[in-house]
């Protein structure tokens, strides 16, 4: 019984030790506006195991449009997944539609998993702004209506004349 609780207690130790093996990095736009499509990517170093898992939750009710490589996305959950039997590549990105009407800081995390260990992808935050409504050209809406005046003014006129003469 005690070989078996010491055994466990060295299996833990050797997987907290093998953790740092394997680092992920998030790189998120800090700002974005609403509407917008936005892409963030996941820098690995480190060795690059088989049989990893990534795993990145997303801000609720956005979209993911594509994936690089492609990944399983559960839209309920806001969970995009990716499995690498082989190892993982460098870099894995992912391409978000923010919806329209938001505005306020969200929130990006992640964890990964494999045979030696598993780990935290430290969380990132991303600020969206909401759009201003497009400005219509004053100078534009300006002339049309000085044109306007200035036709309606000679029809006028034209008539006035034409009552004299």
């Amino acid at each position: 019984m005690i070989l078996i609780k010491i055994t466990g207690l060295v299996l833990l130790l050797l997987i907290s030790n093998v953790q740092a093996q394997l680092g992920i990095e998030r790189e998120v736009p800090l700002q974005a506006y609403a509407g917008d499509n936005v892409t963030v990517i996941l820098k690995i170093s480190g060795e690059l195991a088989e049989g990893v898992i990534l795993r990145e939750s997303i801000p609720s009710g956005w979209s993911v449009l594509n994936s690089s490589p492609p990944g399983y996305f559960d839209p309920k959950a806001g969970i995009i997944r990716w499995v690498f039997i082989r190892g993982p590549p460098a870099e894995v990105s992912y391409t978000l539609h923010i919806p329209e009407g938001l505005e306020g800081t969200y929130r990006f995390n992640g964890s990964w998993l494999y045979l030696r260990g598993m780990g935290i992808i430290t969380a990132s935050e991303m600020e969206v702004l909401r759009k201003e409504p497009e400005k219509q050209n004053l100078n534009i809406e300006k002339k049309y209506v000085i044109a306007v005046a200035l036709t309606l003014l000679s029809i006028l006129i034209f008539k006035e004349l034409r009552g004299i003469l």
